[in-house]
């Protein structure tokens, strides 16, 4: 046999291999995955909304009739993000809504995509469901900062305060392992097999503690661990523009409602110059440095998180409004 037709024959049997492996370890790590089931829920520490996208599951925390004050997580940990910050707010005596993101946690995951539509609909559906008509406190981390900052460009009458901690949407670098995973075929596979270790890994790197990396890997890999987690991650990456938010900052704006910026200079995962970009869009935002902070601040300086944001709150309330 000729020798380019061997090496064509050899290059054929790699391939076909390849793929098969590829599809072989698709397909079992999908059997791997648990249902999120009425069964799985019975675990869940909150309750659940029928809501028309899906199921959320939601917690109350604090006095009922303390002021009511809303947590939005991020990206990948559930509600069980925010251990470290709502036991000092009900002590304060606030009362915290807690739930967990479509695709996270023990909330549902639809099969349409994770865009903002979708999250600013599960917002806003939540409140309603629980009759909070009123003006709330907001507090988002991360992408919940940027899920918070459209609620307050689409909907300011139904925000107080804002609370922003290390939000991501302004303009950045995208890394090369999220550009691969936007890619069609290729990103399925690479998120089904990779990426419950890759956001495992990107969530212990938030903290720097062994109690902490305890906890963290703990919160995301129940979230992990049911049918359509990952999946979920990755239609988040597909359709959610985390890094095409500027215009989303503008609009919010323009409501002027008190807000408060809490931000590392250390943080790798939304970049600390984009505090200067969203001061400029949000003139009624005030801005704290955390020196040397990263991505994770909710919980590396949760004490001094948990201080500023009660202050904020309670001092805005004493001047009667």
């Amino acid at each position: 046999m000729p020798t380019t037709a061997r090496l064509r024959k050899l290059l054929l049997i790699f391939v076909g291999a390849t793929v098969a492996l590829m599809a072989l370890s698709y397909w079992w790590c999908g059997l791997t995955e648990l249902p999120l089931d009425d069964q799985a829920r019975t675990k869940a520490p909150g309750k659940f909304l029928g809501l028309p996208d899906g199921k959320v599951h939601y917690r109350w925390d604090g006095p009922a009739d303390g002021p009511v004050v809303a947590m939005v997580h991020g990206f990948s940990l559930p509600s069980c993000n925010w251990d470290h910050n709502v036991p000092a707010l009900t002590a304060a005596g606030f009362h915290v809504l807690s739930f967990d993101n479509y695709g996270r946690g023990w909330s549902d995951r639809p099969e349409h995509n994770n865009d903002i539509d979708l999250f600013d609909r599960e917002l806003l559906g939540t409140l309603d469901a629980l009759g909070l008509k009123e003006p709330i406190r907001l507090v988002g981390v991360s992408m919940g900062s940027a899920i918070s900052t459209v609620f307050v460009a689409r909907h300011p009458e139904r925000v107080s305060q804002l609370v922003l901690i290390a939000p991501v949407g302004e303009p950045t670098p995208q890394p090369l392992a999220v550009r691969i995973v936007r890619w069609p075929v290729l990103g399925d596979w690479v998120m089904r097999v990779l990426g419950k270790w890759a956001t495992e890994k990107n969530a212990l790197g938030l903290v720097d503690t062994p109690e902490l990396k305890a906890g963290v890997l703990s919160c995301i890999e129940q979230s992990l661990a049911y049918r359509g987690g990952t999946d979920s991650l990755l239609s988040t990456l597909r359709y959610y523009p985390l890094g095409g938010l500027a215009q989303v900052y503008e609009d919010a704006g323009k409501a002027k409602i008190p807000t408060l910026l809490l931000w590392g200079d250390a943080d790798t995962t939304a970049p600390y110059d984009g505090a200067a970009k969203v001061l400029a869009a949000m003139p009624s935002a005030r801005l704290v440095t955390f020196n040397g902070g990263g991505h994770g601040i909710n919980k590396t300086v949760a004490n001094k998180v948990n201080a500023l944001i009660i202050n904020f709150f309670t001092a805005w309330s004493s001047d009667g409004r």
